[in-house]
């Protein structure tokens, strides 16, 4: 997004599934240790290709939340079978949108992980890499300071790594849509030379995303400190243009 910008402007759209209250059975890190030391369950993280790759619980096999529905019957043929899903944050709501999509796919046993993978690391088990994303230094601006960093740049390029759906819902004015799912595959087609702020829901995944491009060579990057939920609570307030 070249030149100066003086206004950035939000749009949202709220859009909950009808049974986003259902409420989830779920499994604690205990539990799902003992379960899979016994090969009682089939562990599926439902992160992106590149968070699989950084980290991830060991025995665990990958189905990004984004290609769900199109093959996990391929993947998981037996509906009967044991199966958690997990994610990277506390409250992922991948997981819960995948759990309802098993559901309705006919899957009996399944089940999320309490707390996700922050409270399996919290629990001091282990966590295994492919290969991991070397970290650095990685600023983060709150929202207040957006548009102050954005009109000190020369150009400037909002990456929103969230999914296409979540995307259309409510965004950032000039922002380019590239989910984190796709980022491995896509992350050419961001400005090597522009200034990049990364942009997700909710803070837990800015950070990996910004230390990969930092790696592949982009050198001016910050974060959103708190994701899109900060930028709209913000708003909300009446700090910003809406």
């Amino acid at each position: 997004m070249a030149g100066k910008i003086m206004q950035l402007a939000f749009m949202l759209l709220i859009a909950l599934p009808a049974n986003a209250a259902e409420p989830l059975r779920e499994i604690t890190p205990a539990e799902l240790k003992s379960r899979l030391a016994e090969n009682a369950v089939v562990l599926v993280d439902v992160m992106s290709s590149l968070h699989y790759m950084d980290h991830h619980i060991p025995g665990s096999i990958l189905i990004p939340a984004s290609d769900f529905e199109a093959i996990v019957e391929d993947v998981l043929p037996d509906k009967g079978k044991a199966i958690v899903f997990y994610c990277e944050s506390s409250s992922c709501h991948r997981s819960r949108r995948v759990y309802l999509s098993a559901i309705e796919k006919g899957y009996q046993d399944i089940y999320v992980l309490a707390g996700g993978f922050p409270a399996w690391k919290a629990a001091g088990y282990t966590v295994v890499s492919d290969k991991r994303v070397p970290r650095t230094g990685i600023w983060s601006i709150k929202p207040a300071k957006f548009t102050d960093f954005v009109n000190s740049k020369a150009d400037v390029s909002i990456i929103d790594i969230r999914t296409p759906e979540e995307f259309e819902t409510g965004h950032i004015l000039g922002a380019i849509n590239v989910p984190v799912d796709d980022l491995r595959d896509r992350y050419h087609e961001i400005p090597l030379n522009s200034s990049i702020i990364v942009v997700d829901a909710n803070g837990y995944s800015s950070f990996l995303v910004a230390a990969y491009l930092h790696w592949k060579g982009y050198v001016d990057i910050v974060r959103l400190f708190g994701g899109m939920r900060a930028w709209d609570l913000w708003h909300k307030k009446g700090q910003g243009t809406i």
